[in-house]
């Protein structure tokens, strides 16, 4: 596992009755073939977890380059929302890549893949267009979208997200 340093775990009680399910597990220990897949598990799932949070991060500073367009930072602002949109696709495959519940991730990350895709679409039309002031719409739009989706059968735990 993780982390192989504690081989004892303390029990607090308060009355002598508390200590009584100690006598239950003294003398249990997982063997080989379980701490592998233990391993095996975490080290699938840590890996989502990371994909999720530079997905996450990717997305936050994409939401920021709109931010940058309206306070009069066009050129970094673009600059900006294409760089992370490479750090977006590459966390995106890297969760792509890491499929470990079949079909359920494999269903949920291909509708992550058409969010991000109108997503996407949405904000080159937004670049494209020099109105900014379609922001606050575009902002509205997205998130009314992405409620919209998650209020379906989503659970965002199936994303691995932290």
């Amino acid at each position: 596992m993780l982390d192989q340093g504690i081989t004892t775990a303390l029990w607090g009680a308060r009355r002598p009755d508390q200590l009584q399910p100690v006598d239950e597990v003294t003398g249990w220990q997982l063997d080989a073939s379980a701490k592998a897949e233990i391993d095996r598990i975490l080290r699938e799932n840590y890996q989502s977890v990371v994909a999720m949070v530079g997905l996450n991060e990717a997305l936050e500073r994409i939401d920021s380059s709109c931010q940058f367009t309206l306070a009069g930072r066009e050129q970094e602002a673009r600059q900006e929302y294409l760089a992370n949109w490479e750090r977006y696709d590459a966390a995106l495959g890297k969760e792509a890549a890491n499929l470990t519940i079949h079909p359920r991730e494999d269903d949920l990350v291909a509708q992550l893949q058409e969010l991000s895709r109108h997503y996407r679409q949405k904000g080159d039309a937004f670049f494209a267009s020099g109105q900014k002031k379609n922001h606050d719409d575009l902002v509205a739009l997205l998130r009314q979208e992405i409620n919209d989706y998650l209020e379906g059968d989503v659970d965002l735990g199936d994303f691995h997200w932290t």
